[in-house]
């Protein structure tokens, strides 16, 4: 898969939050983001999904009882089989599924 980060638009969240650190949230995001001084100085990184093009499929492990390899095989059972993505495991046992 060839992907690059540039590709995206990106915006800085505050640090261990999901909240963004600037003025306008993901209005603010830009492909010139510069990753790795926000990364250095301890913040978060979010994209910004729309304007860079892109879909997430958020499968979260928030309890004992979540089975998100389930619901996605649901999914696809109802809607046919997702093509192969770029996908990023979460801190919680979950997934990011990036189409």
């Amino acid at each position: 898969m060839n992907i690059k980060i540039k590709e995206f638009l990106m915006f800085p969240c505050l640090p261990n939050s999901k909240m963004p650190a600037t003025t306008h949230g993901y209005l603010d995001a830009r492909k010139d983001f510069n990753l790795a001084t926000f990364v250095n100085c301890g913040y978060n990184v979010a994209v910004a999904c729309k304007q860079s093009g892109i879909i997430v499929l958020d499968l979260d492990r928030h309890t004992d009882l979540a089975k998100p390899d389930e619901e996605l095989e649901a999914l696809e059972n109802r809607y046919g089989k997702l093509p192969d993505t770029l996908t990023q495991k979460t801190s919680g046992g979950g997934s990011h599924l990036i189409f």
